[in-house]
């Protein structure tokens, strides 16, 4: 992992250019992704290239084909959730500790899963390949430090619930201001499953 070329680098944004699909990319620097919302990180790291008068661009498709050769965590827990919940407060708690990787709703995600309504040549495999090839980015090794990747969804993406979760028996939490609005989250075989909800109390 030390010599892989693109070492930190995150994709950041999709951009659409004469019909190619192109990716835009940030380097992370090794800084901790603490931020209550990704979008302040991505903020955070632009100002750091702010000196730099280019924008780092690949075709789309090398961004799937590079992450072959880094070494990340595998996500540990995605955090599903309504709006004002107190899972904000979860990823805020979990992002104290250096050993954990906490990414809370990354742009570039909620990206790839609207794809295919922008795009119709968009596979529901290809954004499932995408989408796992990008998780791989966001949760690289980059200290030697981390352990455990914490993902974060929009609180939207419950719809999008089986393209996180598909094919696989990680943990899955729904997060929720009570018992009626939270949705039961369940997963196949033998993970963990369940939802939380804060009453303010």
């Amino acid at each position: 992992m030390e010599d892989f070329p693109i070492k930190n680098w995150i994709p950041y944004e999709l951009k659409n250019q004469d019909g190619v699909w192109l990716c835009n990319w940030l380097n992370s620097f090794e800084k901790p992704f603490t931020k209550p919302f990704f979008d302040e990180t991505i903020l955070d790291l632009k100002s750091e290239h702010a000196a730099i008068s280019f924008t780092s661009s690949s075709n789309l498709a090398m961004m799937k084909e590079w992450a072959g050769g880094i070494t990340a965590i595998t996500p540990s827990t995605f955090i599903f959730h309504t709006s004002r919940c107190g899972s904000t407060l979860i990823s805020q708690l979990l992002s104290t500790s250096n050993k954990h990787i906490v990414v809370p709703e990354v742009p570039f995600f909620d990206n790839l899963l609207r794809l295919p309504y922008q795009d119709k040549n968009f596979s529901e495999q290809e954004i499932l390949n995408l989408l796992s090839a990008s998780i791989k980015y966001y949760g690289q090794v980059r200290t030697g430090r981390e352990q455990r990747l914490y993902i974060k969804t929009d609180s939207w993406h419950i719809f999008f619930y089986h393209q996180f979760i598909k094919k696989d028996t990680r943990p899955a939490i729904c997060s929720g201001p009570d018992r009626a609005s939270c949705i039961w989250v369940s997963v196949k075989r033998n993970c963990l499953s369940g939802y939380l909800y804060l009453n303010g109390t």
